[in-house]
C-alpha cells in the first residue's frame, strides 16, 4: 500500500511539472489534459470518498480514515453537552485556536459549564500581538469564532457559519488572563444563533460577538470530530 501511494505521488508530481510547463508556454489544451490526469491520479489516493457528490460539487473534500466504523463518527460532544456538570471539551488537533498539536495555536482549553455555556481562561502573547502590548483584533475574533461555533457543535448540530459579527470595546492586553464565554441564544430547525464575549480580569467586556450558523450535515458526515477516538 505504501509503495503504491509513493508511486502515485511521484506520478502526480511529474504530471504537475508537465502541466506547469504547458501552461507557461500557452499550450492550454495540453495543460487542461495534464490537469485532468492529475485529478484522476488523486482520486485513487486523496479523494477517497466518491459517494459524497454533493460536498464535492461545492468544493469540500475531507480526508477520512475509511477503516473508522460509522458509529465512531457520531458526535461525542453531544454527550458532554447533556452531561449536567462542568467538563472539558477534547482538544482539536491542529486547530489554530485550541489545537494541542499546533505549536502556534492560541492554546485555549474549553470547558462546558453546568448552564451549557462554553468557557475558557487564557492569555494572549506576542505571537498574537497587534498594537504594542495588546492582542491583534483578528486573534480575538478567531477565539470568538471558535467558541461560538463550538458551543453549537457541542449541542449536537453539525453546522457551518454564515455570518459572524465582532464588536471591539476595549484593547485586550498581552500576558493578562482573560475569560471567554459563548452560549446558544436561539435555535430552530435550520438556523442556530450564538453569542460570545471576552472579558478582562476586572470583568469588563473587551470584545463581543454574535454568530449565525446553518445546519450542514452533508458537509461533515465523514469528518472525525474531536474525541471520537
Amino acid at each position: 500500500m505504501g509503495v503504491a501511494l509513493c508511486a502515485a505521488a511521484a506520478q502526480c508530481q511529474c504530471n504537475f511539472h508537465l502541466f506547469y510547463s504547458a501552461f507557461q508556454h500557452g499550450r492550454m489544451r495540453q495543460s487542461r489534459r495534464m490537469l485532468r490526469r492529475m485529478f484522476r491520479r488523486l482520486s485513487a489516493t486523496e479523494r477517497i470518498n466518491p459517494r459524497s457528490n454533493r460536498a464535492r460539487r461545492r468544493g469540500f473534500y475531507c480526508r477520512v480514515d475509511s477503516s473508522t466504523p460509522r458509529a465512531g463518527l457520531a458526535n461525542p460532544l453531544r454527550a458532554l453537552y447533556n452531561g449536567g456538570m462542568k467538563r472539558q471539551i477534547p482538544y482539536h488537533g491542529w486547530c489554530f485556536v485550541c489545537g494541542n498539536e499546533n505549536p502556534r495555536s492560541i492554546g485555549l482549553t474549553w470547558f462546558l459549564e453546568d448552564d451549557k455555556t462554553l468557557s475558557a481562561e487564557f492569555t494572549f502573547n506576542e505571537s498574537q500581538q497587534g498594537p504594542p502590548g495588546h492582542a491583534h483584533g483578528g486573534a480575538s475574533a478567531a477565539a470568538l469564532d471558535e467558541a461560538m461555533g463550538l458551543v453549537v457543535w457541542a449541542a449536537g448540530r453539525k453546522v457551518a457559519a454564515v455570518n459572524i459579527e465582532i464588536n471591539y470595546h476595549k484593547p485586550v492586553p498581552l500576558h493578562q488572563t482573560v475569560t471567554l464565554a459563548a452560549r446558544i441564544t436561539q435555535m430552530d430547525e435550520r438556523k442556530i444563533f450564538s453569542a460570545g464575549e471576552i472579558k478582562l480580569a476586572d470583568s469588563t467586556v473587551a470584545v463581543s460577538g454574535r454568530g449565525i450558523y446553518v445546519a450542514a450535515p452533508q458537509l461533515f458526515d465523514k469528518v472525525r470530530i474531536p474525541g471520537s477516538g
